[in-house]
């Protein structure tokens, strides 16, 4: 028994987790060693303490911050779960279906072994000749990407996209981006091809300030649902508060009819880690501010906010609403 196990355990006696001998040991040990004395006597008035402390409820933000964070997390999750739920426990019920698939499964495969291995080889050099496509299908579809497109530039495998720049005078765009060799093609930002393309630049993490003209520019077709759904993923975690405000910005005419769009406005107005971010989102807060989850994200600002102009401009938004007896 020595002073270091003491101390990893005393909380552990004060709480009566210890077992009886270890426990035994414990108080042997207290009594002819005056520092760990201190140190059990120490951790016993810190419990008092703790115990005499009146519980503190939780904040309004913090409660609305959480419903949110539970909203996201079971819309999200509630497929996943099915989806375990069917391959974990179904089989229990099916076990004399899965041994019959397993045993045509086994057959199958001794079957495809014994194809010659140049087929497989030949096979493998065809797929690995095809182009990869920029998005899935799906993706490219819901984008407004033509299916069957033939343009070589939506079909090449990208490695990233460089720059983002507009023409002089003009509507259309020029986009630069990596493939098998640097190559550079020319639409409006609307055009599907063109769209793909800020789509993936948005995802280029090394530098923001291509993500943050994507976003620019795809501002204007927020009222595509997909656009919407990828500003509120940036909203949420793109790492520069730059880009965060620009599709910020691109999401307020959708407060009032989005409830997404509105969560994570109010998600932004509490927890985002820039002060211009979270006044931009209260302020986008405001043609919706007699929304009850709105109002309680708004007096726990004017309250308790330790920014001055933020919890300034809370008040003033309050203070235009009708008072409720």
């Amino acid at each position: 028994m020595n002073c270091d196990w003491v101390k990893a355990n005393v909380t552990l006696y004060v709480y009566d987790e210890l077992a009886d001998d270890a426990r035994l040991q414990l108080e042997e040990h207290v009594e002819y060693c005056p520092q760990c004395a201190t140190e059990l006597q120490a951790m016993r008035d810190y419990q008092t303490a703790l115990l005499a402390a009146a519980p503190s409820e939780p904040t309004t933000a913090l409660l609305a911050a959480c419903r949110m964070r539970l909203f996201d997390s079971l819309s999200t999750s509630t497929w996943q779960r099915r989806w375990w739920e069917w391959v974990l426990w179904r089989p229990l019920r099916l076990a004399p279906t899965a041994a019959a698939i397993l045993f045509l499964a086994g057959f199958g495969a001794g079957i495809a072994a014994t194809y010659p291995i140049a087929t497989w080889r030949g096979a493998r050099m065809v797929a690995n000749s095809a182009p990869i496509r920029l998005l899935p299908q799906s993706m490219q579809t819901g984008l407004g990407a033509a299916p069957g497109s033939s343009s070589q530039a939506v079909e090449a495998s990208l490695a990233g996209v460089r720059g983002v720049t507009r023409q002089p005078g003009s509507p259309q765009v020029n986009v630069h981006f990596d493939a098998i060799v640097p190559q550079t093609i020319t639409g409006l930002p609307d055009e599907p091809r063109i769209r793909q393309l800020l789509v993936f630049a948005t995802r280029n993490f090394a530098d923001s300030g291509v993500r943050a003209d994507s976003i620019n520019l795809l501002a204007p077709q927020s009222q595509d649902e997909h656009i919407r759904h990828l500003l509120i993923y940036t909203v949420q975690h793109d790492g520069n508060p730059e880009v965060r405000l620009k599709a910020l910005s691109a999401l307020g005419r959708y407060v009032k009819g989005d409830r997404q769009v509105r969560d994570a406005v109010l998600q932004a107005a509490v927890d985002d880690r820039n002060s211009g971010v979270r006044k931009q989102a209260v302020q986008l807060l405001g043609p919706v501010r007699a929304d009850a989850s709105v109002r309680q994200v708004l007096e726990y600002l004017a309250h308790d906010e330790q920014d001055v102009g933020l919890r300034n401009l809370s008040r003033s938004l309050l203070a235009t609403m009708p008072q409720i007896d």
